[in-house]
């Protein structure tokens, strides 16, 4: 049997190893103002997100979904993300689900709950994972999880994101789209789970909100269940209004701006109001984002919870606060993106040849 200190000094070789393949991609595309920035924080959240799978066996929000949606926009928009660091998450996350499969079908063994479930069927579901007895398994849990008003339930106890109704419903429906409302599934179920979109909908469109986290997943909630255009722009509109004087926006009134909250708005705005990556407001949300990203690509995110397990170093920065603070970078990469693949498209257009 292995020492636990030779174990050790293995797991140290083989993170030293990776890191210094990641390091050695650049995780650049030509061309793009934003680039430089944007590299640095691609390889610092492949780096951490590999290392997470190495030390923990749990999915998680924080080191698998949004760094991999963040890993596939960069991927899709021509950087050079190795395919096989998404497929790696995807796998693990399959895994995670797959192990407790029978469980999860009657509703239960999801830590977390349908904000978990609806998570990971978000990140499968965007890069394609094919449907299989797995996924059907976490469809079968959402459905038994759904309130009669519409809404999915959480535990509110890690702000700012395992807190919010808003969150967990529409994270909830999204999954229930990808992976049951597909050519394969039977009319029966079809209708049976567009029905409860319908519900979750007008859920959505009906409660008052009251956190900034909340605001933000009513308007993917709205847009994944086909809310008109006009009710999207209002709500976006709203959301932009609460842009601070810095550029940045805040998880909560009495809070400062930080890189989660601006990362989050940026994002929602642009993919579900129609909030022009060159428009005024925008710009002011990618300067704030720039001036407060550390040298190592990362966002500092001051975390605002209690643990709720064993500290461990996940090869991301800011020790205590390294889970929010991922989480943060991963939307505000995703932001940097949207704004450089529009700085590229103007730059294309002023182009003599293309003129």
């Amino acid at each position: 049997m292995q020492s636990s200190a030779f174990r050790g000094w293995r797991v140290t070789l083989s993170w030293a190893a990776m890191l210094c393949g990641l390091q050695g991609n650049s995780f650049q595309a030509a061309g793009g103002e934003l680039a430089p920035e944007i590299g640095r924080s691609l390889s610092l959240l492949a780096k951490s997100a590999q290392i997470y799978t190495e030390q923990r066996t749990c999915f998680s929000c924080h080191h698998q979904t949004l760094p991999v949606l963040a890993l596939q926009q960069a991927h899709d928009q021509g950087f050079k993300v190795p395919m096989e660091e998404i497929q790696r998450q995807l796998s693990f996350t399959q895994r995670f689900f797959a192990d407790r499969r029978a469980q999860v079908a009657l509703g239960k063994d999801v830590p977390g709950g349908p904000f978990t479930a609806g998570y990971a069927l978000l990140m499968l579901g965007e890069n394609r994972w094919a449907r299989d007895k797995t996924t059907d398994a976490m469809v079968q849990y959402l459905t038994r999880h759904q309130a009669e008003e519409g809404s999915w339930w959480i535990v509110p106890h890690r702000h700012p994101m395992e807190q919010s109704l808003f969150a967990a419903t529409a994270l909830s429906l999204r999954g229930l789209q990808l992976y049951a409302l597909t050519s394969e599934s039977p009319q029966a179920i079809r209708d049976e789970v567009q029905s409860r979109i319908e519900r979750a909908r007008q859920w959505l469109g009906t409660t008052p909100v009251k956190t900034h986290e909340d605001k933000v997943f009513r308007l993917w909630g709205l847009t994944w269940s086909g809310a008109a255009a006009p009710r999207r722009s209002q709500l976006g509109a709203e959301l932009l209004k609460e842009q601070r004087s810095d550029g940045g926006w805040s998880q909560l009134k009495a809070m400062e701006s930080d890189a989660y909250a601006t990362g989050q708005a940026l994002v929602v705005l642009h993919k579900t109001a129609a909030l022009d990556v060159c428009s005024v407001g925008y710009r002011r949300g990618i300067a704030y984002l720039r001036k407060t990203q550390k040298k190592d690509g990362s966002w500092l995110v001051e975390t605002r919870c209690d643990p709720v397990q064993e500290y461990f170093e996940s090869g991301f920065p800011h020790q205590a606060s390294q889970f929010i603070s991922i989480a943060a970078t991963s939307w505000a990469t995703r932001a940097l993106l949207y704004a450089d693949l529009g700085t590229k498209a103007a730059s294309s257009k002023g182009r003599p040849e293309d003129r």
